[in-house]
């Protein structure tokens, strides 16, 4: 049996991310091929130090929490890895030519891989497969998390876009960047944890071992929370006379030590559910459990993802900059979508494996 290498964001403090790798891997398994997903080293020995440092010893105390919170985040989540994810080697970008014969092919998505995060070239050239001949880079639902790209990487991107044979993206935002660096179309498929059924979902899902009340109102907010999302939340809670259950808030230090795995009990069973995540989104689809979803102050450029994820399930109204904002959210045709988009998906890796059997060379 052939083996693939997950070429991924690898952050086990955010619970979406850690979703879509283990999507990824389950749809490559399905395929008939063995995975490992390759974990990058993001910081050197001295910075985590430093983190640590401050985290437990560290002045001003606002800021020593806030690293102590993510210390202990990370350290939860790191548990959904170890038990779900295959982890093949660690390595820093600029040494990924160190695996380029290890495995059979490599795929990079789904999540923001195309986003260079860091601004480096090393990077860019590791979420493009450019350690590995051409005909072994594949990319599943990859997205860029942004609306253009610097004038400085714009060559590097039209070479690493152009060294796949197959491109795809998971947002319309992400296509349209494609065909302007490179004059070609690329496929709009759904995030992978979409291609997964709720019935799968259920079958890693946990109930937390904290008591849970009948009926709740969950929140999940990525960075601080928009002050729109608290005021919506308290309208709510006070209309419906329901609890709020807030998922990994220093705030609230009773749902912080929740896993991945207890997330998908937790939006599956809420009353409604608001969020500034895309995957928190996603999951909310995928249960039918109403949602709510505020766009991030911190981070410009990352809602294109969301809009793409609502029109194509007639979700507008979910958006709290949509004109019908407050609608109740109707899932009557969402599973029909979701039929269809899982097809597409299985159609594409169909394609992509059986084109990379062959050995062909790109384009």
């Amino acid at each position: 049996m052939k083996n693939i290498a997950i070429i991924t964001l690898y952050d086990d403090s955010n619970a979406g991310n850690r979703f879509q790798n283990y999507a990824v891997k389950v749809l490559v398994e399905k395929c008939g091929y063995e995975c490992r997903t390759i974990k990058y080293v993001k910081r050197y020995l001295f910075g985590g130090l430093k983190s640590k440092l401050i985290a437990f010893l560290g002045f001003p105390k606002e800021i020593a929490e806030k690293k102590r919170f993510v210390l202990h985040t990370e350290s939860i989540i790191k548990k959904f890895s170890e038990k779900y994810i295959n982890q093949g080697d660690v390595i820093r970008f600029c040494d990924s030519c160190k695996i380029a014969d290890k495995y059979d092919y490599y795929i990079t998505g789904s999540d923001q891989v195309w986003h260079n995060w860091s601004g480096t070239e090393n990077e860019l050239d590791y979420f493009f497969l450019r350690f590995a001949p051409p005909h072994k880079r594949l990319c599943i639902s990859p997205s860029f998390g942004r609306e253009s790209i610097p004038e400085k990487f714009r060559q590097q991107y039209i070479d690493g876009l152009n060294g796949f044979k197959h491109l795809s993206c998971r947002e319309e935002s992400g296509c349209r960047l494609i065909k302007e660096l490179t004059g070609r179309d690329a496929v709009l498929l759904c995030d992978p944890t979409m291609a997964i059924s709720a019935e799968q979902w259920d079958e890693i899902s946990v109930k937390p071992s904290f008591e849970l009340p009948e009926k709740y109102i969950l929140t999940y907010f990525l960075g601080d929370a928009p002050e729109a999302a608290v005021k919506y939340v308290q309208e709510i809670s006070e209309r419906e006379r329901l609890p709020v259950i807030n998922l990994y808030n220093m705030n609230y230090p009773e749902y912080t030590s929740v896993q991945p795995d207890e997330f998908l009990y937790l939006v599956k069973h809420a009353e409604h559910f608001c969020t500034t995540s895309f995957h928190g989104c996603v999951f909310s689809i995928i249960y039918h459990t109403p949602f709510s979803v505020f766009e991030r102050k911190d981070l410009k450029g990352m809602h294109g993802r969301i809009e793409t994820l609502l029109k194509k399930f007639g979700l507008e109204s979910c958006r709290d900059a949509d004109e019908n904002f407050g609608k109740p959210c109707d899932f009557s045709s969402v599973d029909d979508v979701l039929e269809n988009e899982r097809v597409r998906m299985y159609d594409y890796l169909e394609m992509i494996f059986a084109d990379a059997e062959k050995g062909e060379d790109v384009r």
